[in-house]
């Protein structure tokens, strides 16, 4: 009896060792090094953010999405989606792109609570075609690139290694989903403040929640109406939300552009109307997407080569072509200081076209053909209406206020300052948040230009 006593305790004792003994077995079976966590960041991020050269949807969840994760997964099957358009309108018009790589500047763990990991990856976008050679002594033959910043959340399920967040700085898609870098919590906090009553005008994904697509046009004494807020009680009503916004997204951005890339090797004969227009905005927002990111070398022959590119001085240039394809209304005085032209393929245009103060005092001061501007409106100025810009509209940046415009952005996508999404040259900008560049720039002042234009000839 005293024997079997023994044997019981002894097994009691040994049992909740051998448990402890196991559990660490299974943890260090299912952990994964921080230098593996890294590269599977970098590789993933490598591979979803190759805009022009994008990679099949299915590889991507099979390499790197978690099963179940079904809102985070539904966001990249958009991204997807959203950069295969982008392929495909460039293809349209001629664009073959021979080079699409990464240069990454930094990737490192910026936080890690139980088995989640955020790391933070900062890299340069290359790209280059058949004909453009890197030259780094030939200032027209230098790569194009774009700065990116990212953070990616990476969960360790039993050693699987998953992506299941993602915010991006210079990404249009995380702006308007709402994902903003400033006010991202800790993953403690994500984990343990699950909360399902969510401010639409603060709450991740609700960013962009209203119907889609542009805005009745208003008149020239109309202010912005704020959105009213919501807020979402449940859990169910939340999730409904965040997949419609996600839907207006995919069908907004992914739509076949509406624009005519017909040669104008002569001078247009319009029609003379005594009338004011609004642009037409779907166009000017088509040709600053599609275009934001075309390389000066082949520029010509992916328009078709209705413009010349001005290379590190282009952004007036494509400035003035946005506008121009929203309105196909030039207009010529005969003289190149007052006009506004672009005639043999750009080779030939006045000044205002491709100089940004000029253009800036052109669309200000028209009083007869062709654009100008019914309303202008100063970006840092806490106590102004937050006015509406529009795809086509123009935002000017000086060093001073009332100083000279030094440089040139074209509004592809609706918002006031803090919700429009912009294109630009010289500096090649695609879809950018015009609100996180102000906060950026924060010794320099913007001013948002609203445009119609008319058809009379003077």
């Amino acid at each position: 009896m005293k024997k079997c006593l023994a044997v019981l305790l002894a097994i009691c004792l040994l049992f909740p060792f051998g448990n402890v003994v196991l559990a660490e077995q299974n943890q260090k079976e299912a952990g994964v090094s921080e230098s593996e966590v890294l590269e599977f960041a970098k590789e993933f991020v490598d591979e979803t953010y190759k805009t022009l050269k994008p990679i099949d949807f299915q590889e991507l969840s099979k390499k790197y999405l978690k099963p179940g994760n079904e809102l985070f997964n539904t966001e990249m099957e958009v991204r997807n989606a959203v950069d295969h358009s982008t392929v495909r309108d460039f293809k349209n018009n001629g664009l073959e792109i021979t080079l699409f790589e990464h240069e990454f500047k930094k990737v490192e763990l910026r936080e890690q609570f139980t088995n989640l990991y955020r790391v933070e990856l900062d890299f340069e976008e290359i790209w280059d075609t058949s004909e453009h050679k890197f030259d780094s002594k030939d200032p027209e033959k230098t790569y194009q690139g774009l700065n990116r910043s990212v953070i990616v959340t990476v969960e360790n399920e039993n050693g699987k290694l998953y992506v299941t967040d993602l915010y991006g700085l210079n990404d249009g898609i995380s702006f308007r989903l709402n994902k903003n870098f400033m006010e991202l919590k800790s993953l403690k906090e994500e984990v343990q403040n699950v909360s399902t009553k969510v401010s639409s005008k603060k709450g991740l994904y609700l960013n962009s929640t209203e119907p889609n697509g542009i805005s009745p046009k208003k008149a020239e004494d109309e202010m912005e109406e704020e959105v009213a807020e919501k807020i979402y009680t449940s859990a169910e009503e939340l999730k409904n939300a965040q997949f419609q916004n996600l839907a207006n997204i995919r069908e907004e951005l992914t739509a076949p552009p509406a624009m005519s890339l017909d040669e104008d090797n002569t001078k247009p004969d319009i029609t003379p109307m005594a009338a004011s227009y609004s642009l037409d905005y779907a166009k000017c927002g088509a040709w600053a997407r599609t275009f934001a990111l075309v390389s000066q070398a082949d520029y010509a022959r992916a328009t078709n080569y209705r413009f010349i590119h001005l290379g590190n001085v282009d952004c007036a240039n494509f400035g003035s072509q946005v506008v121009y394809e929203g309105c196909r209304v030039f207009k010529d005085t005969g003289d190149k200081y007052t006009s506004w032209y672009a005639y043999n393929h750009g080779k030939d245009r006045s000044h205002p076209w491709s100089y940004a103060r000029k253009l800036s005092d052109f669309l200000n001061t028209n009083d007869g053909k062709g654009p100008y501007c019914w309303r202008r409106t100063w970006m840092k100025e806490d106590n102004i209406s937050d006015n509406t810009l529009y795809p086509g509209d123009l935002v000017f940046l000086c060093e001073t206020k009332g100083g000279n415009a030094f440089h040139t952005l074209a509004i592809s996508e609706e918002g006031g300052r803090n919700r429009a999404i912009f294109c630009s040259h010289s500096n090649p900008r695609r879809s950018n948040s015009l609100g996180q560049l102000i906060l950026k720039e924060k010794d320099t002042w913007f001013y948002g230009l609203n445009l119609k234009y008319r058809k009379w000839k003077t």
